[in-house]
């Protein structure tokens, strides 16, 4: 892989160390999980999430989608994770609902029809007003927002 030189940065190796070592204990994993995190939090950044707030995230069962979930979380965000995949779903409220306090993460799966989404939406969110929404969805998936009930096709998106 190239990469611009001004967008390398050297890591200094005493803090890769364990922290029993003085360093910070990054595992590898950690470290390649970082460039994945990147993408969602640039996201948060650009709608100027805050703590305290709510957020829809959807779908939150791809990589970037549960990058986008743990990063939110870790803002001190109120997350309502959306997916198809009730199993992911699941993994993601236990790997992830275990290290934040209770009722910060909720999770719905929209598995059928708009109105049955809807429904799932509302039951998640609790009444609680939702702040802001984050859709990283991919630019293929643009396909799967067909069918709105207002009868827009365009992914939602307002006519320009």
């Amino acid at each position: 892989m190239a990469v611009a030189l001004e967008n390398v940065y050297s890591l200094p190796e005493h803090l890769l160390k364990p922290t029993d070592q003085g360093g910070m204990g990054y595992e590898i994993e950690d470290l390649l999980y970082i460039s994945r995190a990147l993408v969602p939090y640039g996201g948060l950044s650009d709608i100027n999430v805050k703590a305290g707030e709510t957020i829809l995230i959807a779908p939150a069962t791809g990589a970037f989608g549960s990058a986008a979930v743990y990063i939110a979380l870790s803002m001190g965000v109120r997350v309502i994770a959306l997916g198809r995949i009730k199993s992911i779903l699941e993994q993601l409220s236990i790997s992830l609902g275990s290290k934040f306090p209770a009722g910060r993460l909720v999770t719905a799966a929209i598995t059928s029809g708009v109105n049955s989404q809807i429904e799932a939406i509302k039951s998640a969110t609790g009444n609680i007003p939702i702040d802001t929404y984050l859709n990283i969805s991919p630019p293929s998936a643009f396909m799967s927002w067909q069918g709105f009930p207002d009868g827009r096709t365009d992914g939602g998106h307002p006519p320009s």
